[in-house]
């Protein structure tokens, strides 16, 4: 009994057992758990805009290869003989010394309107179809002004017939696709390129009322530019307009002699011939460099490449970095058969030199180039 007394009276002596955290230890776990917890909410975000730019890049290219598998089987929808047997649409007039040659070539020139022409006559004649149009309603249009000829009928394609998945079937519709088109110069062929847009997420709705409802509506659209700034707007503000691709004119600028291959600077003309890109710019604000710098943007080139901005250089005039680079060929042309210096002649534009590009005002998820029949 005794023994039992004096080994619980030890055990009592202070320090003789674990010592409890004090208070001041419990904050500082705290705080630690604390820095860790923000840590991975910082995470978090960064994973899911990924996962959310993943599925988009994925969704995207599924539109583009239904659009582009649309547009290629031609039908109703796209009559691509209303272009192809147009001898001036994407080509220009072979000058010598200022006086005609006789011949047309193409171009290596994007087009945004899309005149179709009576080719039994010496020169185009004015289009029905124009920008405004397309710009005002939504509607791509090419068509003729060759008036009652069944063989040149007017194209329109309008916006509801371009989203995706379709207007009223019963899915929300979640991307809009548009396309500008030229003729190649290799091969003579129509040349399409395609940009896949997520729809403006900005547009009311209401439970009486769908997205496709909405966009139905003349004054809304899927994707849209302010008329007064230029720059990207709700598609159901009262302002707004539909935002038609962009063209700029470029060149590669220089370091001493050397092109700096993985650059654009933007040019409101063309370098060699003075000539203007169509611009499809509002007429109360250019944004076109602004919107083209932005970082993401996909830019197609006269050669049909999709280069993306990653960089906009500082210190340099409405210049970019891109990637993938230019090749010195594009940087520096080449001969065609045109009589100027490098192969151009006085009001034909060499179709190897790099001096164009086209985009869509909002960032695409997806952009395809190719040939149609």
């Amino acid at each position: 009994m005794t023994h039992d007394s004096r080994t619980h009276r030890r055990s009592a002596v202070p320090g003789s057992a674990s010592r409890a955290f004090s208070l001041v230890e419990i904050l500082i776990a705290i705080l630690i758990l604390g820095l860790g917890l923000l840590g991975l909410g910082a995470v978090f975000p960064a994973v899911i805009a990924q996962q959310r730019g993943a599925v988009e890049k994925t969704q995207g290219a599924a539109v583009a290869a239904s659009a582009a598998a649309t547009l290629r089987g031609g039908g109703e929808l796209a009559n691509w003989s209303v272009l192809s047997g147009d001898k001036f649409f994407s080509q220009d007039q072979n000058m010598i010394g200022g006086v005609s040659g006789g011949s047309y070539r193409p171009t290596s020139f994007w087009e945004a309107e899309w005149p179709v022409t009576d080719t039994t006559q010496t020169g185009p004649n004015p289009s029905l179809a124009n920008l405004t149009f397309y710009r005002d309603t939504g509607t791509i249009q090419f068509g003729s002004s060759v008036f009652n000829d069944a063989s040149f009928p007017t194209q329109n394609i309008p916006e509801l017939a371009r989203l995706s998945p379709p207007a009223f079937s019963g899915q929300t519709p979640k991307y809009v696709w548009d396309f500008v088109a030229r003729r190649s110069p290799a091969t003579k062929q129509i040349e399409v390129a395609l940009f896949i847009r997520n729809i403006d997420s900005r547009i009311r709705t209401s439970g009486d009322t769908s997205l496709s409802e909405m966009i139905a509506r003349p004054d809304v659209f899927a994707v849209a530019v302010d008329q007064t700034t230029g720059l990207s707007a709700a598609g159901d503000h009262p302002n707004a307009e539909y935002a038609v691709p962009l063209s700029l004119a470029m060149e590669i600028p220089l370091d001493g002699n050397e092109p700096i291959l993985n650059r654009i600077r933007f040019l409101d003309r063309f370098p060699l011939s003075g000539l203007n890109a169509f611009d499809a710019a509002t007429p109360d604000e250019d944004t076109r460099i602004e919107l083209a710098s932005q970082i993401g943007q996909k830019l197609v080139d006269n050669f049909g490449v999709v280069r993306r901005v990653v960089r906009v250089v500082e210190n340099e005039v409405d210049t970019v970095e891109v990637e993938p680079p230019f090749t010195r060929q594009q940087a520096f042309g080449g001969f065609s058969d045109g009589n100027g210096a490098g192969g151009v002649s006085a009001n034909t534009i060499d179709p190897v030199l790099a001096q164009q590009v086209v985009f869509t005002p909002q960032i695409p998820v997806s952009v395809e180039v190719f040939r149609v029949e």
